[in-house]
């Protein structure tokens, strides 16, 4: 056994913090060019696994399941929310607003996903939510009363009935289970079609509006909006620690943006020199 495998995380400097990622992350480092990909974190390390099965505690279940459903038609993604997920942004600020500031870098073989409309899913999501209530509002307004109310049940109600809670509790919620899972599951008193199939065509509708997209890194980060990475290992460099190997004064945190973002960029540059 090579004795750089008894190396602890915490004694590699930076130097040999850039030697794996120049080989564990080289895709990135030629899709992404000059551009940082930036990550907020609370708790870090250099190298860091992803959850084979990550449950999003910040969004409603449905919503979550709803857009992994349409990532995982449009761009053959599966689970892009809960599978060894991982989010960034070209735009520090908004990287700022869940933690200390890092670098990011994806390990090969990676996958993502990205709006230009979206900065961050959290900030859309009521806004989709509205919108597809709207749509199911005036599609099924014609319909008998009882059905309706099924349907407006499973998309937004507290209250479902015993089948529309069986549906979510045991299908949706899970999300461990494939996408014919519930394309299969049939309710009879809808006509013999699954609420997802009922579903499906506004939400495409809706999600298409915003243009998602599973290519064009370096515009994605240029835009500086959020982008979901499908990756099973991340490595973060920390800004404090490109300061001190470049002996380089803090960043100074004020309302002067575009200082900020040439500082950012500044290190980032620095960085790449040791990346190549």
């Amino acid at each position: 056994m090579k004795f750089k495998q008894f190396i602890t995380e915490t004694e590699l400097d930076l130097v040999s913090k850039c030697e794996i990622i120049k080989s564990k992350c080289s895709q990135f480092l030629n899709e992404a060019g000059n551009l940082p990909a930036y990550r907020g974190q609370k708790h870090s390390s250099f190298e860091n696994n992803t959850y084979a099965y990550r449950t999003v505690k910040d969004l409603r279940t449905d919503s979550t399941n709803l857009y992994n459903f349409y990532v995982e038609e449009k761009f053959n993604i599966e689970k892009v929310r809960n599978k060894h997920t991982a989010f960034a942004n070209g735009y520090f600020k908004e990287a700022n607003a869940y933690g200390e500031i890092f670098f990011f870098f994806p390990e090969n073989d990676y996958h993502y996903v990205w709006s230009p409309l979206i900065r961050d899913f959290l900030t859309i999501e009521d806004t989709i939510w509205n919108r597809i209530y709207k749509e199911l509002i005036i599609k099924f307004d014609k319909l008998d009363d009882n059905t309706n109310k099924k349907i407006l049940k499973f998309v937004f109600g507290n209250e479902a009935d015993k089948i529309m809670t069986i549906f979510k509790d045991e299908l949706l919620k899970k999300a461990n289970l494939s996408i014919n899972d519930v394309k299969n599951y049939t309710e009879k008193t809808l006509n013999n079609k699954t609420i997802y199939e009922i579903v499906k065509p506004i939400m495409m509708e809706i999600f298409d509006d915003y243009d998602f997209k599973n290519t064009d890194l370096k515009e994605a980060l240029n835009s500086g909006v959020e982008l979901i990475f499908t990756t099973k290992k991340y490595f973060l460099i920390s800004i404090y620690e490109v300061d001190i190997y470049f002996k380089l004064d803090s960043i100074i945190i004020n309302n002067d943006y575009k200082s900020q973002i040439q500082a950012y960029e500044e290190r980032y540059k620095k960085l790449l020199g040791l990346l190549k």
